[in-house]
């Protein structure tokens, strides 16, 4: 059975290391280091080799630019829109380079492009910390996404909440930021407030990897990579079989990813769980 390629969980491929990944794509194979024992393994990249490509990234700009180099293969996108059209708040994501209603337009030219059912769209993850008293979070712009990737088809949208790795907990105490860890009772609420919004516009709203924020109705499980969804995209049956190299609470069926955690991204990120340059 072909192999689903996703580029990728590890970094932002499509904003930062495009150009060499189109040379993987152009060679017909992509060289990968386990990211636990460090192994180097190969991944086939042919056409004929590769049922569809996942991309995941903050900006699609340069993939949109270069789309030719991969006219050749099924496609669908992970795209992450968590505004900020706050200003106040973009010291979350310091490094992103494209600007809320930049990535609406890039939303909308995909769906164009591609369709809307490619794109998945992810307001991910939910932060919360402390400004004095007062508890913060970043859904602000929540309502505003939803009815732009609404009007362009887009149905689906995944969220999940901030999980606080060792690194990212050395990441904001460097940058002296107060992170709150939220309540079970304020998870499972803020992601019903978000869901109640997103029915309204038609989205339907999957939890990623956050099990204790399922409601029936309202918010389900996710599975970002969903073998059983790419077969009915492309019209070629991919691998229903769970990741198990993911997280447990991971939905995903199986894909091969050819990013790697020493493609440092510059997005800087302050919640991120791999190794952002700022």
């Amino acid at each position: 059975m072909k192999t689903v390629i996703s580029a990728s969980r590890r970094t932002d491929i499509p904003r930062w290391f495009l150009d060499d990944v189109i040379e993987w794509f152009k060679r017909g194979f992509a060289r990968v280091k386990n990211p636990f024992n460090r192994q180097e393994y190969t991944v086939p990249l042919r056409p004929e080799e590769v049922h569809s490509i996942v991309w995941w990234s903050k900006d699609f700009s340069r993939l949109i630019a270069r789309r030719d180099a991969f006219s050749d293969y099924n496609q669908t996108f992970q795209f992450t829109i968590n505004g900020y059209g706050n200003k106040n708040l973009q010291f979350l994501e310091p490094g992103v380079t494209a600007s809320l209603e930049q990535r609406l337009a890039q939303a909308k030219e995909i769906a164009l492009c591609y369709g809307p059912e490619t794109i998945n769209w992810r307001f991910d993850p939910i932060v919360f910390w402390k400004e004095g008293e007062l508890l913060k979070d970043n859904t602000q712009d929540y309502e505003t996404i939803a009815s732009a990737m609404a009007a362009i088809g887009v149905n689906r949208n995944t969220i999940s909440f901030a999980q606080w790795y060792g690194k990212c907990r050395r990441r904001a105490s460097r940058r002296g930021f107060p992170f709150v860890e939220p309540s079970p009772e304020l998870r499972k609420s803020t992601a019903r407030k978000i869901a109640l919004v997103a029915k309204r516009f038609g989205i339907n709203v999957f939890a990623c990897c956050n099990e204790d924020i399922l409601i029936p109705g309202l918010v389900e499980r996710s599975s970002c990579i969903d073998g059983a969804l790419l077969t009915r995209l492309f019209s070629e049956q991919a691998t229903t079989q769970r990741d198990t190299g993911q997280r447990e609470n991971c939905g995903c069926t199986r894909s091969k990813d050819i990013g790697s955690y020493d493609m440092i991204c510059k997005h800087g990120c302050i919640y991120c769980y791999a190794n952002p340059r700022l």
